[in-house]
């Protein structure tokens, strides 16, 4: 027990915003930590850490989502009010419930935390569609199930967050961005000859997994500038698509993970030209490109994690 809550606090210490996929299609959104500027004359500032799980259909469209909260105050949990566009709240470590007024929830709890959690109908900042297409016919996944041939899966991202900015003279549309990287289990027996531009193959050494990466929204932002070059010699796009030679096809479990570090609508307050908007694509290349190689250590962590947890969900 204590393990396992030291465990949930180091995860949701976390600063960076992430979502994970899990499942024929379980798709986590962001973690990210901000502090209440109410309690700006605190000496120590209301902390707030925020997980969103969204379940997603094998299409992308989004089945349920699950909010997952905690707040970190050293000065104790106490007319602690926050506005909350969630059904369902409820606190999730002890049984002391929120005031609530409308929208507005105020806490009042023993310690310096509270976790609670919530249903949202909000639309993720990034959309997903994932299509699948068996020897260049389109198919539903399910109706996928069991084939035999050649398999090309297209997963599309949108960005819907969009704004447009002056830089140099020129109207740019600025998406704020979104690192993603992802995991699609490649099943034994099940995927031969894989391909995909935007990933490469990791493995245990039993097990074989597809990573991959994708920016969404920045193709548009550096077509907008007048920089679709870069767009071509990075091979930058929306899309990632994963071909391979399947039997007896079944989908895998799919993980994600996105993070909103790399804000370019937050940066280009210090780019006055498009030479350092093209110049500034590079930490993002560099971060996608580490985002991939890092997925090794993230796979090895995760499969030892489900290793040892096998007598616990026995």
């Amino acid at each position: 027990k204590d393990d396992k809550e030291l465990a949930e606090r180091r995860i949701n210490m976390k600063t960076k915003q992430t979502l994970r996929m899990i499942g024929s299609a379980l798709l986590c959104t962001a973690v990210s930590t901000s502090f209440f500027p109410v309690y700006a004359q605190q000496d120590n500032p209301t902390e707030k850490t925020e997980t969103v799980f969204t379940l997603l259909n094998p299409d992308g469209s989004i089945e349920n989502t699950n909010v997952s909260s905690w707040i970190h105050d050293e000065d104790g949990i106490e007319n602690i009010s926050e506005e909350l566009n969630l059904e369902d709240v409820e606190n999730s470590k002890t049984n002391e419930a929120p005031e609530k007024n409308g929208n507005v929830y105020t806490w009042n709890v023993d310690g310096n935390d509270v976790y609670y959690q919530g249903t949202s109908h909000q639309p993720l900042p990034v959309s997903i569609q994932i299509q699948y297409f068996m020897d260049g016919k389109e198919y539903s996944q399910k109706e996928l199930e069991g084939k035999d041939g050649h398999l090309k899966m297209v997963f599309t991202f949108e960005n819907t967050q969009t704004e447009t900015q002056n830089i140099g003279g020129k109207s740019i549309v600025v998406h704020p961005s979104y690192l993603l990287g992802g995991l699609l289990d490649l099943k034994t027996g099940v995927y031969t000859n894989v391909k995909c531009d935007q990933g490469k193959i990791i493995n245990d050494g039993t097990n074989e997994m597809l990573a991959f990466v994708n920016i969404p929204g920045l193709r548009e932002t550096l077509e907008s500038a007048g920089l679709s070059k870069i767009n071509d010699q990075l091979n930058i796009t929306d899309q990632v698509i994963v071909e391979a030679d399947v039997k007896d096809f079944h989908l895998g479990s799919i993980m994600m993970g996105m993070t909103s570090d790399f804000d370019l609508d937050s940066q280009l307050g210090n780019i006055s030209s498009l030479s350092d908007l093209s110049d500034g694509i590079n930490e993002l290349v560099n971060a996608q490109n580490e985002l991939v190689e890092g997925s090794q250590s993230l796979y090895e962590g995760t499969s030892e994690k489900k290793k040892k947890s096998q007598p616990l969900t026995s």
